[in-house]
């Protein structure tokens, strides 16, 4: 995560364009980066879920009381997903997820920060890891029904803060 971090501000023009734009809301602000970075280097961490989340398809949708959980299968048919499979990429994020979903001594911080400062990418990690097996029996609140549904928007949809969607289904 810390070399992420330094790589983000020495050398961000070898990040392909596309992930500049989706980390660009963090690592440009000065205000949430430096939370992120209070709150344990989570700029970095957040970089590193990204580029460690295997290639995947969210099969169920669970709407409950208690939140989204999604469960997932690996997408063997998708480009890495060999290496990812390989080098058990699906089990990194989801220990990187643990605070997210306030499976740490600090996780509700970093649960309520994220859902604050960028309730998308902060649900979508719950979404798609509460679900997973390591975590049903524990009954964690899944994502907030209402950000999912903003994800799930058709193309050229805007929701009611000009939010589009994120998901092809």
């Amino acid at each position: 995560a810390l070399m992420l971090e330094d790589f983000w501000k020495s050398n961000r023009s070898s990040i392909p364009k596309n992930l500049q734009q989706q980390f660009a809301f963090i690592g440009d602000n000065a205000v949430i980066a430096h939370l992120a970075e209070q709150l344990g280097h989570g700029f970095g961490w957040s970089m590193l879920l990204v580029l460690s989340a295997p290639p995947s398809n969210v099969d169920i949708l669970d709407f409950t009381d208690n939140g989204v959980k999604g469960i997932s299968t690996h997408d063997r048919t998708q480009a890495g997903a060999k290496l990812s499979q390989k080098h058990g990429f699906k089990d990194l994020s989801l220990n990187i997820a643990r605070p997210l979903v306030g499976d740490t001594r600090f996780g509700g911080i970093v649960r309520s920060v994220g859902d604050k400062i960028v309730p998308v990418a902060c649900n979508f990690g719950i979404l798609c890891s509460v679900g997973e097996p390591r975590w049903r029996s524990k009954n964690i609140r899944g994502a907030d029904a209402k950000v999912v549904a903003s994800m799930l928007r058709r193309h050229g949809d805007k929701g009611p803060n000009n939010e589009i969607g994120c998901l092809t289904w």
